[in-house]
């Protein structure tokens, strides 16, 4: 249901849920961040680089590539998985620069 949520307005309520324990739940709000996909979800979205659930933190590398409209930065789920600090770290980078 989350994954819907495409206006902006919904961010606020989707940053909260990046902080829930149900990874389900992180995964979903994450989901929700990416597709909405403008400046306002680059803050949240950064903190979820961090989350300890791997696809939390690649939607959270996706959302950004969205947000930034840098998609160099936007790897497939495969290469995400293969090299992962790679892309986290470029990500930390690339926000912490803007």
């Amino acid at each position: 249901a989350l994954r819907s949520l495409d206006n902006p307005e919904a961010v606020p309520t989707l940053a909260r849920l990046l902080h829930a324990r149900n990874a389900g739940v992180r995964r979903n709000a994450a989901m929700g961040l990416r597709h909405i996909g403008t400046a306002a979800v680059i803050t949240p979205l950064s903190g979820a680089l961090d989350d300890s659930d791997q696809v939390v933190r690649y939607q959270a590398v996706m959302g950004l590539a969205a947000a930034t409209g840098e998609m160099t930065g936007a790897p497939s789920l495969e290469l995400f998985k293969s090299d992962e600090k790679k892309y986290i770290n470029y990500w930390r980078g690339r926000v912490r620069n803007q």
